[in-house]
């Protein structure tokens, strides 16, 4: 007589046979999925405090801190150039003529930099430029899941954590934290 029993872990994702006649237990590995050890957490791993929508006034002090930040690293006219695209993306990515979402008009103002600057510079100015686009796309872009700006948030968080590359993306997160345009 083969008689089975079974036991299920669902803490190690194992399956123990012990077939009587048997001179000891079967083990079988199974694949274990989250619904294997439903864990509920007390607070939620990211909760931005920023509303996703900014009202005209927001926007303007958005515009106008971004600038005043990014003329002390570029030249005015590089800086107007900078924003202006940012500002194109960003009025595209409304109402009827939606062609931007992700901003790729951006992405020339990268080749225009690294063709104005040495390899050093050009490693501290990307990481500024990708940061300044992320706060914009973070407050202006429409994503159908909140997944992207919960990225978009944690990007710019890690990359003003180096002291030399994002030390230029620091000086913009703190401006704009103290202007409360950007959550912590």
């Amino acid at each position: 007589m083969q008689k089975t029993l079974c036991c299920d872990n669902q803490g190690s994702g194992t399956l123990v046979v012990d077939q009587v006649g048997s001179d000891g237990a079967s083990f079988t590995q199974r694949r274990t999925t989250d619904a294997d050890n439903p864990t509920t957490m007390t607070t939620p791993f990211f909760s931005p405090i920023l509303p996703l929508q900014l009202t005209e006034e927001g926007i303007n002090k958005l515009d106008e801190v971004c600038q005043e930040v990014t003329e002390k690293f570029f030249r005015k006219d590089y800086a107007t150039r900078i924003m202006n695209t940012l500002k194109c993306s960003r009025d595209a990515n409304k109402g009827y003529y939606r062609t931007t979402p992700d901003f790729r008009h951006f992405i020339g103002i990268y080749h225009w930099v690294k063709a104005h600057s040495t390899y050093e510079d050009y490693v501290v100015f990307r990481k500024y430029l990708q940061t300044l686009s992320a706060v914009y796309r973070w407050h202006f872009g429409h994503y159908q899941s909140v997944t992207v700006y919960n990225y978009l948030h944690e990007r710019v968080k890690i990359e003003t954590h180096c002291e030399h590359c994002g030390s230029l993306s620091k000086a913009l997160i703190d401006r704009l934290i103290e202007e409360n345009l950007w959550a912590v």
